[in-house]
Formats: C-alpha cells, sequence, structure tokens
C-alpha cells in the first residue's frame, strides 16, 4: 500500500491517532507489510529496528543516508487479519510474553531507548502455525518525523525506554474490546528450545519427503 491508497491512507490515519505519532506512507511510516503464515510458518527472535542511531562510522552509506533523513523504527503497529486455529503466536521472549493472534486486533510497541539504539526487551518472533493460516500486516513508524512528540533527548547516553501510550481514543466499548486472555506469560529458555525442537522437526520432515520422492 502507499500514500495514493485511500484504505491504507485511512488506515494510517487511525494509526496515528491511536498512538499519537505521524504515520502516514513516505513520512514517518514506511509502506504497509502484509504477511501470510500457513502451516509451520514461524519467524524466529529479532528486534525491527536497524540501529541506526549507532556510531556513525560503522554504518553503511546506504544506512547512514536513512538514519539522516528518516530516522530509525521508532515503533511498531502490527495488526492480526485473521484468526489462527492452533499456534502462531507473537512472542516476546526477553519479556516472557506471548500475545495469540485475534482477527481485528493490534499490538503496538516502541523499538527504541531515549538515545535511539535498540531496546533489546522488543526481540520478537512468531511461533510457528499448527492449524489454519496467519494474516499479518504491520506498519513501521520512523523516529525524525516525530520531532515534535519525540525530541532527541538532552542526554546522549539516556537508555530510557520510551512512556507508555496515554490517550482516549480506544476507552470505551463498542469501539474498543479488551481481551483478558489475549497475554500469556512464557519462560524465554522454553521458547528458544521450542525453535529448536521445531528446527528438528522440520529436518525430519524433509528428510523423509526426499526419501519417498
Amino acid at each position: 500500500m502507499d500514500h495514493k491508497d485511500k484504505t491504507g491512507t485511512k488506515i494510517s490515519d487511525r494509526i496515528s491517532l491511536a498512538t499519537r505519532t505521524y504515520a502516514a506512507t513516505g513520512g514517518g511510516g514506511e509502506a504497509f507489510q502484509i504477511a501470510n503464515y500457513g502451516i509451520g510458518g514461524v519467524y524466529n527472535h529479532h528486534p525491527d529496528s536497524m540501529n541506526l542511531h549507532s556510531e556513525m562510522s560503522l554504518l553503511s552509506k546506504e544506512n547512514k543516508e536513512m538514519a539522516s533523513t528518516w530516522g530509525d523504527r521508532v515503533a511498531t503497529f502490527m495488526g492480526y487479519l485473521s484468526h489462527v486455529e492452533l499456534g502462531g503466536a507473537t512472542v516476546f521472549p526477553s519479556l516472557g510474553l506471548t500475545l495469540w493472534p485475534e482477527k481485528g486486533s493490534a499490538a503496538f510497541w516502541w523499538n527504541l531507548q531515549g538515545n535511539g539504539l535498540t531496546d533489546q526487551l522488543t526481540l520478537h518472533g512468531g511461533c510457528p502455525v499448527l492449524v489454519g493460516s496467519k494474516w499479518i500486516t504491520n506498519k513501521w513508524i520512523r523516529w525524525l518525523f516525530q520531532g515534535l512528540n519525540m525530541p532527541c533527548p538532552r542526554n546522549s547516553d539516556s537508555s530510557t525506554v520510551q512512556k507508555p501510550l496515554e490517550n482516549d481514543f480506544c476507552r470505551n466499548p463498542p469501539q474498543c474490546q479488551n481481551f483478558l486472555n489475549h497475554e500469556v506469560f512464557i519462560d524465554k529458555d522454553d521458547y528458544y528450545q521450542h525453535l529448536i525442537s521445531i528446527s528438528a522437526v522440520e529436518d525430519n520432515w524433509k528428510h523423509t519427503m526426499m526419501n519417498i520422492f
């Protein structure tokens, strides 16, 4: 989707209202990414930010230009476009937090600390889809276009996390519903061990299929 797409523009506007950021494509936010995970679809743990505000001398020419023009991905908005019958959760292993896909719901988090470096607590991954199909959409929000409401801190060594969202855009039903069973806490070692076991199952499956065909 781009800035010429009316539906995409409306969604970006709603994200801006809900998050108090400037999320318009081509300025404050990247174009929407839509992804599908079928049976066995998995995404290993990763940060969304690119650490563009680390030592500039260590960055490639392309990344230096991106840092000075856009800034890093300060925040992520991820919307769930489908239910998943089994599996497909989004996991933050360093926080021990799991979000289960629910069609029409969304997750939002800050990716950067106050000094612009990656907040390592935002490492996240997608657990394997066991039954069904998982559809999501991502909108990555860039930092430099948030200058009016997120100015650079005076102390460049500040490693404080960004403040939680505070607004009443989505407070009362029927505009918004809270799902009390949407979050569960897991041990991060269990998550990593789960990925290792899934990898072993996939290797065995590939070996079996090669023997059959």
